[in-house]
């Protein structure tokens, strides 16, 4: 499903913040999640993926199925397609409510659009149901062509964020690990290590977690899923969050409460436990967050890096590879404009001049980390940059050698009412990998 990249040497983990102003009676937290997804061949069946980190187009209802931890409204669909779908062909692409058709939804016809935005409609959903988008046709098969879309949700409290991903199929005989945030292009390992393990950015508590299997596990099979918090079990065990979500037999869904604490640079990764062998599954994982600061949230996704000194590039989210050509990685902004700030990046060994760079219309924006003085530590709170909805934004590094790297993204959300705003995480990972993530909070 997931290309696997074993390209291990050094670990750059970053994070990079964003503040956006108050906007009418918004009274949550607004999350802008973007993501490119890979190629979409020519068919004019229906496809199916996730809003949290783009995968491979799925045949099968639920593929992409990511279920919510806490009540938000989704809104604001926005859909940018590489090629226009062709004549008297339509593209529609929608957001589904467990497995329903919502009125959020968007169409691009014709031989020379290319994009199509749903600025008006808005859909609840409560703590439990699930989003997929959902692309169908009409008057035949669109073209061959990536595509990149963003939604943004808005919870019920300020400082409150929704986390989490739709994965890929774990193990059913062993025990696996996956990063916490984003799916990843590493798929579900079969040790932790630093392609699983995230770093977070921002203190706060996670709560309410939820999984979601697309096939129940049979009778008399299970799968387990818990949270790992620097190398340690939080299964209740030693005075830990009991974070342990049981799904067996004919279930699909379990849920979690429990209260951990979480601070920056602590390390976070999931863990899959199979009993006896369950049915192969998609999983879907999401946590409740609550920040410190009101206005904080999170996202990540992970990306490999080529043995090269030459320029790459990222994306914010989304599954691609690191790129020698950034419009093949650049993600597009959401209807609303954000603030990005406050770089922080971390490597395993000293790289001196080695930069994590976000990028504007392909060009640095003033929010550069750059290492120096042997350090393996570098930041920017310093600049802050505005990303326009009308913008392409990406994120470059010049490694030295080969090495990974997590990168997130760290914005403010103030809110009507609300008499400060937060920052957002900083995470990344890796001794070994180049990867990302991205929260993406917008006001």
């Amino acid at each position: 499903m997931k290309k696997q990249f074993f390209l291990p040497i050094l670990t750059l983990a970053f994070a990079i913040g964003f503040f956006a102003p108050p906007v009418g009676a918004q009274i949550g937290l607004r999350q802008v999640w973007t993501s490119k997804a890979p190629s979409l061949t020519a068919t004019a069946s229906t496809r199916y993926n996730n809003i949290t980190g783009a995968d491979t187009w799925e045949t099968v209802q639920n593929g992409g199925r990511w279920c919510f931890p806490d009540d938000v409204t989704v809104e604001n669909l926005k859909i940018r397609s590489s090629a226009a779908p062709g004549a008297a062909i339509s593209a529609i692409f929608t957001a589904s409510k467990d497995t329903v058709a919502t009125t959020l939804t968007c169409t691009i016809t014709g031989a020379v659009a290319t994009t199509c935005e749903d600025t008006i409609n808005t859909v609840s959903y409560a703590a439990g149901t699930c989003i997929e988008l959902t692309r169908t046709t009409s008057g035949g098969s669109p073209a061959t062509a990536i595509i990149d879309f963003s939604v943004e949700t808005i919870s019920d409290d300020p400082a409150v964020s929704i986390n989490g991903s739709q994965m890929s199929i774990p193990s059913n005989t062993v025990t696996n690990f996956q990063a916490i945030m984003g799916e990843p292009i590493f798929e579900w390992q079969a040790s932790s290590g630093p392609t699983t393990r995230g770093t977070w950015a921002v203190t706060g508590t996670a709560t309410n977690a939820r999984a979601y299997v697309n096939n129940a596990p049979g009778a008399g099979n299970s799968y387990t899923f818990n949270i790992i918090k620097n190398q340690v079990v939080q299964d209740g065990a030693g005075g830990t969050a009991n974070t342990t979500m049981v799904i067996e037999e004919s279930s699909t869904t379990e849920v979690a409460s429990f209260s951990l604490a979480l601070s920056p640079f602590d390390r976070l990764e999931w863990q899959s436990v199979p009993a006896s062998t369950p049915a192969a599954a998609v999983v879907g994982l999401s946590f409740r967050f609550v920040s410190t600061i009101a206005g904080q949230a999170v996202m990540m996704v992970t990306n490999p890096v080529s043995a090269t000194t030459a320029d790459r590039f990222g994306g914010f989210a989304g599954s691609q590879d690191w790129n020698a050509t950034e419009t093949n990685v650049s993600n597009i902004g959401g209807i609303t404009a954000f603030t990005i700030s406050g770089v922080h990046a971390i490597i395993g060994s000293p790289n001196d001049g080695r930069v994590v760079a976000v990028r504007e219309n392909a060009a640095d924006t003033a929010v550069i980390a750059t290492f120096a003085g042997g350090l393996t530590t570098a930041s920017d709170t310093a600049h802050t940059v505005i990303i326009d909805p009308a913008s392409l934004f990406a994120v470059r590094t010049n490694g030295s050698e080969v090495e990974g790297t997590y990168y997130g993204l760290m914005q403010f959300d103030v809110v009507s009412g609300a008499t400060s705003g937060g920052g957002l995480l900083l995470r990344g990972v890796g001794e070994d990998f180049l990867g990302y993530l991205w929260p993406l909070i917008q006001h």
